[in-house]
């Protein structure tokens, strides 16, 4: 038999978590205090395996306190540093000199796109979407998809004037106004 490490209450099928939630010295803690941990500090619940029992409790009493809110201070200041700054790629092609810039949000979004439409390629195949479910056009469609993005990358990765490949790139960081 075993028992959550904060609140004492017995781990059933129920109220386990998904996957083996131990802190650092090994304990064991219910779904109930796992919300609760993220409630507090968004990051704790997620690398609990760094954080003793004792530093998973404070955390709960600050939150019952009130000391903190939702949301970590952390992960705010993160936030605003990220929505104030805007990255991009400034690319000089080697053979003809031309400079271009990419920005970088830009090409990560289009790899995610890429990642998520792979996905996409492997569930193509269920057929439990409901009804009638054409697997052959999702699949056609989803390799147009895949060569659209990928066209699409290589062209920020080429020479807009020349059409290279060979380019230096450095990264630039500007504060927005």
């Amino acid at each position: 038999m075993t028992y959550c490490a904060i609140c004492s209450t017995k781990i059933t099928f129920f109220n386990k978590p998904m996957f083996s939630i131990r802190l650092k010295g090994g304990e064991i803690i219910c779904i109930g205090c796992l919300k609760k941990l993220n409630r507090a500090y968004p990051d704790l619940g997620f690398q609990l395996r760094k954080y003793t029992l004792a530093d998973a409790q404070i955390a709960l009493e600050d939150l019952s306190h009130g000391k903190i809110q939702k949301k970590d201070i952390k992960v705010v200041e993160i936030e605003k540093v990220k929505t104030d700054t805007v990255s991009e790629f400034k690319r000089t092609c080697n053979e003809c000199g031309k400079v271009w810039h990419v920005l970088e949000s830009r090409e990560k979004k289009l790899q995610q796109d890429i990642k998520r439409n792979n996905c996409n390629e492997l569930t193509a195949y269920c057929g439990m979407c409901g009804g009638h479910y054409d697997a052959l056009s999702a699949e056609a469609q989803t390799m147009r998809n895949d060569q659209s993005l990928t066209e699409e990358i290589g062209r920020l990765k080429q020479c807009p004037n020349c059409k290279s490949g060979n380019y230096n790139e450095t990264s630039i960081v500007y504060n927005k106004r």
